[in-house]
């Protein structure tokens, strides 16, 4: 995924179970990190996703300015899914994040 610094970005996790049947995300919570590299004890980036329609499985993230204003480059990023404080599921596993730079600097 690429993203301009200092800019919005939507983007929505569709979740389903090995057999690619959506899966419900009724009592779910969603986190989207991303760090500068693995080994990173601190996230450039972590989000809180919306769950609306949980029978749906889709998870919607919004990426404000703020939030995007990190320094160019690239980031390993992934999604888990917690239910409750016992059940944690990486869901998007091992992604690239790059951030580059935006041209319009007002």
């Amino acid at each position: 995924m690429t993203i301009v610094r200092n800019d919005t970005k939507n983007f929505y996790v569709l979740v389903v179970d090995q057999n690619g049947e959506i899966f419900p995300l009724t009592g779910y919570t969603a986190e989207f990190t991303a760090r500068i590299s693995y080994t990173s004890p601190i996230a450039a980036i972590a989000k809180n996703g919306v769950i609306s329609e949980p029978l749906t499985g889709r998870i919607d993230f919004k990426l404000l300015p703020s939030e995007t204003d990190i320094v160019e480059g690239s980031y390993r990023y992934d999604v888990q899914i917690k239910e409750g404080t016992d059940n944690k599921y990486t869901v998007v596993k091992d992604m690239e994040l790059v951030v580059s730079p935006g041209i319009t600097l007002t």
